[in-house]
């Protein structure tokens, strides 16, 4: 789904398709890729959503309905987003959520923990 917020980033193709761009940003960005390369590379994701069965989706202006982008703008959007450098907010706020989580545990006592009283 094309689309910016919680809807779209939260959708299971997304989660994939981001995935699959994340696993090949490095090739992207490498320094000795040409403009043909990088579009290549596009391409190859576009087919291998649609070899899945994954459809590159936009919401019509009146909300109610989705339409399949050409293949053309499906590879601009892939192009697009193996060219993002910052890390989407909501990987962000998973990350940091999980940060809580490690910190809360580490804080909670361990009743496992057998301290042996010292004599002096």
């Amino acid at each position: 789904l094309c689309g910016r917020g919680g809807k779209s980033n939260l959708h299971p193709g997304n989660k994939r398709y981001r995935q699959v761009v994340d696993a090949l940003k490095h090739k992207y960005r490498d320094v000795t890729a040409t403009t043909k390369d990088k579009a290549a590379l596009s391409q190859v994701i576009v087919e291998h959503v649609n070899g899945y069965g994954g459809r590159f989706l936009k919401k019509c202006a009146n909300k109610k309905m989705y339409f399949v982008l050409s293949q053309s703008e499906a590879r601009r959007k892939a192009s697009q987003a193996l060219r993002e450098t910052r890390e989407a907010k909501w990987t962000l706020a998973t990350k940091k959520d999980s940060s809580k989580q490690q910190q809360q545990q580490s804080k909670q006592p361990n009743h496992h923990r057998h301290s042996t009283p010292t004599t002096s």
